[in-house]
């Protein structure tokens, strides 16, 4: 089961990449913080406008 879960993380990871790679250059990560990260992504679009995501980490 964990072996499934896992297998389903990568993909979902993949896909993400592919994702930002298909819409962003000049891609760039940003991690702010220690133990509690918050961890931008930004990237330039076609436009010559900055876009991106972010999310929060928990490093233990």
């Amino acid at each position: 089961m964990k072996q499934c879960q896992e297998r389903e993380t990568v993909k979902r990871f993949q896909n993400l990449v592919r994702v930002l790679k298909q819409n962003l250059s000049n891609i760039q990560v940003y991690r702010v913080g220690n133990i509690n990260i918050n961890a931008y992504i930004v990237g330039v679009t076609d436009g010559c406008d900055w876009a991106g995501l972010s999310t929060k980490l928990l490093e233990t």
